[in-house]
């Protein structure tokens, strides 16, 4: 199944969303923007879609 990551980066928080080839919503969720609280959601969303 192929999965793909959106991110939309503003100045003050990010948001995320997974989604398979089909456009189904896997995952959605936002973050600030500051590097130790990034670390957290890429493991997560690691963990949801294959890395290449």
């Amino acid at each position: 199944m192929n999965q793909y990551v959106g991110l939309d980066v503003s100045q003050d928080e990010t948001h995320i969303c997974v989604v398979d080839r089909d456009g189904n919503k896997l995952w959605e969720g936002s973050c600030l923007d500051l590097p130790h609280m990034m670390v957290p959601v890429r493991e997560l969303v690691t963990g949801l879609v294959s890395m290449r």
